[in-house]
């Protein structure tokens, strides 16, 4: 299953609009056509006598209730010496990842005004450690604050733009508790930026960078040794978006020649070396695609959204098919997240009973839609709660509130019954 990603910082830098929001989903959730594989489809999609079809409507969903039917395992500080807090990820299943961010004094600045620090927080002794607090020639922000039981990485810019053409990754050693250098990047022409995708498997990290029109092409796939021992490698040219599950990486290269061309996927494996084309999606060139994702137990594609004539300008909502390699297929109904805009659920996921799917809303958050495949019960996480991380055994997640009770993170555990 794909690993959950990251959706939701409110740090100035990450706010995208709704139509990029948008594009970025479908770019993500997309199967590309590839020449390896010519006009294969992918095996799920073909029929087979053994097939059944079942529907399930979203909108019959049981809402959780944090507290109650949503076991609230910890409540995250919000603070740390009187400076904001943002946890990002897991580090382990007893310890999360974030970084503390000063109050900024002077917001007319192009960039932070203060030196952020990267934190990891155990629950159970409830104890912060601030993994490097050394100063910086210029304040910095911290971002992408990933790692495991062996180190801990994250990304360092200066200013707060949505493209960053100047970063530095930095790494932590929890064994000897030594902070590296590990890659420094600068784009003097601002056309190459960091590209938001930031992981890590055992003692290696993975990034991309992402590209501008004047460079269209020249993206790449880093790898990184934690330890600082070798340069950044180019692991793959002309390809970006990482997503790693387990001993897979996943990403996707675009025609530079064509932006409306869904970007061909493929899959590295980190333990041999080989890389694999992901076969194209029977309904990838319909009107009204919007992405298709698939592993050995699934195919999960989107349809139907599409634009109605007329002044509103109005789409069709998205519907989504999962269909196991069972031959089992489901088809949704709408999923109702209340936005004006068409949303693409994407992000399909196993926990344990439940298959879990994001939905975004109009205002960036990912509501969580759980899926028991063989009953048709459907639940749903509470309103103005979006998903940031999935812990490694998968029985917990790392949820953030907004609304009235903005900026409290808390983790849950994934109901069992």
């Amino acid at each position: 299953m794909n690993d959950r990603e990251l959706r939701h910082n409110p740090r100035p830098r990450r706010q995208l609009s709704a139509a990029k929001r948008l594009a970025t989903i479908m770019a993500m959730t997309s199967v590309a056509v590839t020449t390896a594989c010519g006009s294969d489809t992918t095996k799920a999609t073909e029929a087979s006598a053994n097939d059944t079809f079942q529907t399930v409507d979203p909108a019959t969903a049981t809402k959780l209730k944090l507290g109650d039917t949503l076991q609230v395992v910890a409540d995250l500080p919000q603070e740390l010496d009187g400076d904001p807090v943002h946890f990002s990820s897991f580090a382990s299943n007893g310890e999360v990842l974030g970084h503390v961010t000063p109050r900024d004094t002077d917001p007319g600045k192009q960039g932070p005004s203060a030196q952020s620090r990267p934190v990891i927080y155990n629950l159970e002794a409830r104890k912060f450690t601030v993994l490097d607090d050394r100063a910086r020639p210029q304040p910095t922000w911290v971002a992408d604050v990933v790692g495991n039981e062996q180190a801990v990485v994250w990304v360092e810019g200066l200013d707060y733009n949505i493209a960053h053409s100047t970063f530095t990754i930095y790494a932590y050693d929890r064994l000897t508790h030594k902070v590296a250098t590990i890659g420094e990047f600068d784009d003097r022409s601002g056309q190459i930026a960091y590209g938001n995708d930031l992981s890590i498997r055992d003692a290696t990290a993975y990034f991309s960078t992402a590209t501008f029109p004047t460079k269209k092409g020249q993206e790449s796939v880093y790898a990184m040794p934690v330890d600082g021992s070798t340069a950044p490698l180019v692991l793959v040219a002309g390809a970006e978006q990482v997503r790693i599950d387990g001993n897979t990486l996943r990403y996707w290269v675009r025609n530079p020649n064509d932006e409306t061309e869904y970007p061909k996927h493929f899959t590295y494996d980190l333990t041999t070396g080989m890389t694999t084309p992901v076969p194209v999606n029977a309904h990838a060139g319909e009107n009204g695609f919007c992405g298709a994702e698939v592993t050995d137990a699934w195919e999960m594609w989107c349809t139907g959204h599409t634009m109605r004539p007329g002044p509103e300008k109005r789409r069709n909502q998205a519907l989504l098919t999962i269909k196991e390699a069972s031959g089992r297929t489901t088809e949704f109904k709408p999923f109702p997240v209340g936005s004006l805009n068409s949303p693409i659920p994407h992000n399909v996921v196993s926990f344990g009973r439940w298959t879990g799917i994001s939905v975004p809303t109009d205002d960036g958050q990912q509501r969580e839609f759980l899926v028991d495949l063989d009953t048709k019960e459907v639940e749903v996480f509470p309103n103005n709660t979006s998903f940031d991380d999935t812990s490694p055994d998968r029985t917990m997640v790392l949820v953030s509130s907004f609304g009235g009770d903005h900026g409290r993170q808390r983790i849950v555990q994934v109901p069992t019954s």
